[in-house]
């Protein structure tokens, strides 16, 4: 009686099924992996072990010098993490500025859970507009927009909601006038620019795509 082969060893970097990703793509239009997908960003803990990464999120070369990954008390009470990521804005970290609201937005009570999605989507709409994903950033601003309204005439800890709807509306009017047909960039073509001999910290504040200044959260 011949015995079943026992399976080998999962090859190295592998998973529990087998797999051998490298970890998840970058962060999509409405906060996916991948930058057409659908449902949340993957928490900052989740991406630990990966390759480092440029100010906008890009996996860069393993061994490049990339921007830390975010490292913050987790779950900041509101007010923190307003603060926390309006300085990442304000530094040209857009994508990190996502990882901390997103942190919020899923500790939030379910009556502010849409509040904090659409500062989520904001900062990753800002992302995808630095990375140069006009046609992305502005689908995904228009979600960020649509999700922050109905908190437009009370919203809680202070958020400016009017006035991060209209910095929005501003910013979409101002790309779809300069650009009738937005370019939209893959996930390939967006790995590959990260790739380019520049300092990770390359992209800061894009002040063409993204606007002469970042949005202001609180009033």
């Amino acid at each position: 009686m011949t015995r079943p082969r026992r399976p080998g060893p999962a090859p190295a970097g592998a998973d529990s099924t087998g797999s051998t990703q490298e970890g998840p793509r970058p962060t999509g239009p409405d906060g996916s992996s991948g930058e057409r997908g659908g449902g949340a960003p993957q928490p900052p803990s989740t991406r630990s072990a990966e390759r480092p990464r440029d100010a906008l999120g890009r996996p860069l070369p393993r061994g490049a010098a990339g921007v830390a990954p975010l490292s913050l008390p987790s779950p900041l009470p509101p007010g923190a993490a307003l603060a926390a990521a309006q300085h990442l804005l304000d530094t040209g970290h857009p994508f990190q500025a996502h990882e901390a609201l997103e942190a919020a937005w899923k500790a939030a009570a379910e009556d502010e859970r849409g509040l904090w999605r659409g500062l989520t989507q904001l900062a990753v709409g800002i992302t995808h507009l630095a990375r140069g994903n006009l046609r992305g950033g502005v689908a995904v601003l228009g979600r960020a927009s649509d999700n922050l309204a109905p908190y437009a005439e009370n919203p809680p800890h202070d958020v400016d909601v009017t006035g991060l709807r209209g910095w929005i509306a501003d910013r979409v009017a101002a790309i779809e006038g300069a650009h009738p047909q937005p370019p939209c960039v893959t996930a390939a073509s967006a790995a590959s620019a990260a790739s380019a001999d520049r300092p990770a910290d390359a992209d800061a504040w894009p002040r063409t795509a993204a606007g002469g200044r970042p949005p202001r959260l609180v009033r």
